[in-house]
C-alpha cells in the first residue's frame, strides 16, 4: 500500500508523462474506463498551463495568432523544467522568454523574447505592490510593435531594427504603464 505522499508522486508522474500509467492501478474504473479519467486529468493540466500563459503573455498570442500560440505554449509544457513550482500560476512563466528565444520554428521572430520579458515585468508589476519599477533595454524597436498591438487597425509597416527601445514598466494604481525611451 502506497504512502499518500508516494500515491500523490505516482499521479503526478503520470499526469506529467504521457508514457507512465503507474497511476492506472490505483484509479476506480466504471463506465469510464481509467485511461480515459487520466486523460481527462491530463487534458485538464494541460489547458490550464496554457490558459495560464496566455493570459500572462497577450502579446505573443496576438502577434503569432491563437493557434500558433497555443502550439507554442504546448512545446513549452513539454519541457518538465518549465512546469510550475507551486500552486501559485502568478509566480510561473518566468522561463517562457527565454523558450521563445531558443525555439527553433520561431528563430525569424527575434524581438519576440524581448515582448514576452515586457509582458513578465507587466504581470510582475500588476501582482505586485506598485512600488516596484521594471526596465528592460532591446535592440528592437519595441514602442511601435506594442503601439500596433494597442492599436490594431493600423496597417503602417513598423520596421523593428529602426533603434533599439529601451522600456521601463510601471504601475499606477491598476493601470501598468510602459515608457519607452
Amino acid at each position: 500500500m502506497l504512502t499518500l505522499t508516494q500515491l500523490q508522486q505516482t499521479f503526478y508522474d503520470s499526469v506529467i508523462d504521457k508514457s507512465n500509467h503507474d497511476i492506472l492501478k490505483y484509479m476506480h474504473t466504471d463506465h469510464i474506463n481509467a485511461m480515459t479519467r487520466l486523460n481527462i486529468y491530463r487534458n485538464t493540466v494541460t489547458e490550464k498551463l496554457r490558459r495560464a500563459l496566455e493570459i500572462t503573455y497577450p502579446a505573443i498570442w496576438d502577434l503569432l495568432d491563437v493557434a500558433c500560440a497555443n502550439s507554442v505554449a504546448y512545446a513549452f509544457l513539454q519541457e518538465e523544467k518549465n512546469l510550475p513550482e507551486t500552486a501559485c500560476l502568478d509566480d510561473w512563466g518566468d522561463h517562457f522568454p527565454e523558450f521563445l528565444r531558443t525555439f527553433q520554428p520561431l528563430e525569424k521572430m527575434v524581438y519576440l523574447c524581448d515582448v514576452a520579458k515586457i509582458q513578465w515585468y507587466m504581470h510582475l508589476s500588476y501582482c505586485g505592490t506598485g512600488d516596484e519599477i521594471f526596465h528592460h533595454y532591446c535592440a528592437y524597436h519595441l514602442e511601435a510593435v506594442f503601439h500596433l498591438l494597442e492599436n490594431p487597425q493600423e496597417t503602417a509597416a513598423i520596421d523593428i531594427h529602426q533603434k533599439s527601445s529601451y522600456c521601463i514598466i510601471s504601475r499606477c494604481g491598476l493601470e501598468v504603464r510602459l515608457t519607452f525611451c
